[in-house]
């Protein structure tokens, strides 16, 4: 069975839950809206899909902490590793979230939800409306890593 959510800020933010693995990354779901139709790529500025049945995480965007968060010590240090390792490019960061994936195939993907559409249609899921391919040519950036068990 496949679910899609959405929200105005996990591009921004949720984002980050990927640092805390698949488990982490159901958190979303727990304030995001469910829908049955993906936005088109210029209206997504992040997010990520998550397949449990064959362990395969992609994702895109580009985090961005609030300016009024009140963070605990530990947490921001945290999330300001996050931003270190994506600021090295999509391989340093998916090596760094690596621990938390173990045994799944993370993929950084700048076509965004462009790569959910192929990804679901490749799947044979129908129950998510697509749309139109929309990412333009410049968003190649890809990166691809298996998690050791």
């Amino acid at each position: 069975m496949a679910e899609a959510y959405e929200d105005s800020f996990p591009g921004l933010i949720g984002i980050y839950t990927i640092a805390d693995g698949p488990s982490g990354c159901l958190l979303v779901a727990d304030f995001a809206e469910m829908t049955d139709e993906l936005m088109n790529w210029a209206s997504a500025a992040g997010g990520f899909l998550i397949d449990f049945d064959n362990s395969h995480c992609i994702l895109f965007g580009t985090p961005q902490l609030p300016e009024d968060g009140d963070y605990e010590p530990a947490a921001l240090t945290a999330l300001q590793a996050f931003d270190r390792e994506l600021g090295k490019g999509p391989e340093a960061l998916l090596a760094f979230v690596a621990p938390m994936w173990a045994g799944w195939t993370i993929e950084w993907n700048d076509r965004g939800v462009d790569a959910f559409a192929d990804y679901l249609t490749s799947r044979g899921v129908t129950s998510i409306t697509t749309q139109p391919p929309s990412a333009p040519e410049t968003a190649s950036k890809r990166a691809t890593l298996r998690a050791d068990s």
